[in-house]
């Protein structure tokens, strides 16, 4: 071993106890130190450590799974590419698991340099610095239902919320997602084909892709074909059983396929089911997105926040395409709302859906099983505040490979005029012709 390296390591032995105490999952309060300002009284080894190190050095270091930086081979660079291949998204997105007691370890093992591992520490760190202690955090739920040929989750990175810079602890993001794993219902409008990562698409891929991005807690459930046909076959023996269940029961027959009740009934039993895996919890905020959500910036839930806490039952839904009533895409609800429309259990909504139909009926027409319809409705009946909204997001969908977002829907997004990134999908003329007469169907 040579003199130069020897000096190195005996300079650097606290920094290595620190290494081992890490990878070791110990979780003990430390200072973080930057190598020049550690070696300050000890400019040979300082110039030593700066420059070129020995082959021995050299060697040791490379058995991180980053790289050393070229021109200051003690401060390390990450290597975003190795951590993607784990089915997680860069580096600076999964800063906040470096310190994870599940997940820390793997990510600081790829991104040496954002989680600042000793002894790959940043420059940038001039004087010791204690690691926070513990924060109390806002906790917010998102929930995330829809079907698993449709889930586009793989197609945002970032973070999950748009932080907020004056909150002195940052916000806890816990996910809830529930998907079917079953036939693919027809699309509204258009053609959707599955998703290209369908095959990867495990609940514990999502689990940890959704971790990385910055949540707190992930909790996936998929639901099969069975349960969902058991469902419905439940809540049509309850309207069979209602006081004008015949009648119901014919309605919902005439409307089965293409007037709504079909697609509905299984989205709306997939909001009850993510709806249920919060109920553990406690949230003041508790948002829903479709599986084929997109978000064009990332979604900023501080404005909403004081009017959700001072109203025991109101709801943020978004400004756009109501069709003639409220825009059924997106939420952000408070406990007494979601409550109210998603359900705590399976009796509370199977009464919701023989209500559902009853106002259908009483509206009319098959139509009036529409989502927009039913949500303006259901929301008047229970008293609940609405507030118009833009969430900045839109629809997106796979069509034989490509990305692109909902032609029936780009009204629905202003932005899509000067977002020029972002592909509209292709309409054939049948299908534009299709799609003019739902919209007119749903505005009769």
């Amino acid at each position: 071993m040579s003199t130069k390296f020897q000096v190195v390591l005996a300079a650097m032995l606290p920094l290595l106890v620190v290494v081992a105490a890490e990878l070791d999952g110990h979780d003990t309060e430390r200072e973080e130190f930057d190598l020049t300002d550690l070696l300050s009284d000890q400019p040979e080894v300082q110039s030593a450590v700066l420059s070129t190190p020995s082959p021995e050095a050299t060697k040791y270091f490379a058995s991180f799974q980053g790289s050393l930086h070229p021109r200051h081979p003690l401060v390390c660079m990450d290597n975003d590419a190795g951590i993607r291949q784990k089915g997680m998204p860069g580096c600076a997105a999964v800063a906040a698991f470096c310190e994870d007691t599940t997940n820390g370890l793997e990510v600081r093992k790829f991104c040496p340099a954002t989680c600042r591992v000793p002894p790959c520490l940043s420059k940038a760190t001039a004087t010791p610095r204690r690691r926070a202690g513990p924060c109390t955090s806002a906790a917010v739920a998102i929930m995330i239902s829809g079907q698993l040929q449709r889930f586009v989750y793989q197609d945002q990175t970032g973070p999950l919320l748009a932080p907020d810079p004056k909150a002195a602890c940052p916000v806890a993001v816990d996910v809830y997602i529930a998907l079917s794993n079953a036939s693919l219902t027809k699309a509204w409008s258009g053609r959707v084909t599955d998703i290209p990562y369908l095959s990867s698409a495990t609940p514990d891929a999502i689990k940890h892709w959704y971790l990385a991005r910055g949540a707190r807690r992930v909790v996936v459930k998929f639901i099969d074909e069975d349960e969902l046909v058991r469902a419905e076959a439940t809540v049509r023996q309850l309207i069979r059983n209602a006081p004008d269940g015949k009648r119901l029961d014919a309605f919902v027959k005439q409307g089965y396929d293409k007037d709504h009740w079909f697609a509905n009934f299984r989205q709306y039993y997939m909001r009850h089911m993510v709806y249920k895996l919060t109920l553990d919890r406690t949230y003041g905020v508790l948002t829903f997105w479709r599986d084929d959500n997109v978000f064009l910036t990332p979604l900023d839930l501080g404005p909403m926040w004081p009017k959700l806490l001072a109203s025991t039952n109101a709801v943020f839904v978004n400004q756009y395409c109501g069709f003639g009533a409220l825009s059924d895409k997106i939420y952000a609800f408070n406990r007494g709302s979601v409550d109210l429309f998603f359900c705590p259990t399976f009796q509370a909504f199977s009464k919701k859906m023989l209500a559902w139909v009853e106002s259908a009926v009483l509206r009319g027409g098959t139509n009036w099983l529409q989502s927009e319809a039913w949500l303006a409705h259901s929301l008047s009946q229970d008293r609940t505040q609405v507030i118009k909204w833009d969430f900045h997001r839109t629809d997106m969908r796979y069509v034989d490979g490509e990305f692109c977002a909902s032609p029936g829907y780009r009204q629905c997004t202003p932005e899509l005029a000067t977002r020029t990134e972002i592909k509209v999908c292709t309409v054939k003329d049948e299908e534009a012709v299709e799609l003019l007469q739902r919209h007119r169907h749903m505005l009769d």
